[in-house]
């Protein structure tokens, strides 16, 4: 199993305007969650667009860019395109601890065990 909770929100089919922004957030993993900006982008308040999202999808934005962002550096560090420190950087954390933290919560396990499972397989 690649993540935990493979059956979460973020799994759910998604339309519209959350579609749209979920795209946007793929295409931005290394910047900061600007709620402001996706929502002037896809035409609602910043309110209504957090409320769309947790509706349509189960989950926050924040976790949906978590997601993203750890689904990133999973294929950068299955690649060999990128060591732990360099996935974490080019996936938007500005910190190691974060981003092993924001990887074990979606994973289950370090990005070390990552690392050294996919090495044993």
């Amino acid at each position: 199993r690649l993540f935990r909770n493979q059956t979460a929100g973020p799994d759910r089919p998604v339309h519209g305007p959350v579609k749209h922004v979920l795209q946007l957030l793929r295409g931005r993993l290394d910047q900061p969650l600007d709620l402001s900006a996706l929502a002037r982008e896809v035409g609602v308040s910043p309110h209504h667009l957090s409320r769309l999202v947790r509706a349509e999808s189960g989950a926050t934005l924040q976790h949906h860019l978590r997601r993203l962002r750890v689904e990133h550096a999973c294929g950068l560090l299955d690649s060999g395109r990128a060591n732990v420190t360099e996935a974490a950087y080019s996936c938007g954390y500005q910190s190691l601890s974060h981003f092993a933290k924001a990887f074990r919560e979606e994973t289950g396990r370090t990005p070390r065990e990552w690392l050294a499972e996919r090495q044993r397989e």
